[in-house]
């Protein structure tokens, strides 16, 4: 084997192994922000009750708080709306609001 070879191998091994790493990282990422948040909302969607809804919703929205989601553009070469962390976070807020405004009774 050259010395080229060896070295583009050697090139080859350390990126495959940044690259796993990245990934590896991002799934972890993914898996923790589905349970820690879309759950909560999906929850808050889901339930019958107002004050369960509250419940769900503000955890959805504490662990946004916690992680810096309230704003900006999640995607990096499309501005579209469905990127917008920041307006996802405003409607979990007004969600919640409303839910506050609702009596106690509601369904």
């Amino acid at each position: 084997m050259g010395r080229t070879t060896k070295m583009f191998l050697t090139i080859a091994i350390v990126f495959t192994f940044v690259w796993v790493a990245w990934a590896t990282a991002r799934s972890v990422e993914d898996i923790q922000f589905s349970k820690d948040c879309t759950t909560h909302i999906q929850r808050a969607v889901d339930v019958d009750n107002v004050e369960t809804a509250k419940n769900e919703l503000s955890k959805a929205i504490q662990y946004a708080e916690e992680h810096n989601l309230t704003e900006g553009v999640v995607s990096i070469f499309f501005n579209r709306s469905k990127n917008d962390i920041g307006m996802w976070y405003k409607n979990m807020k007004t969600a919640y609001e409303e839910l506050e405004n609702l009596p106690e009774d509601a369904t």
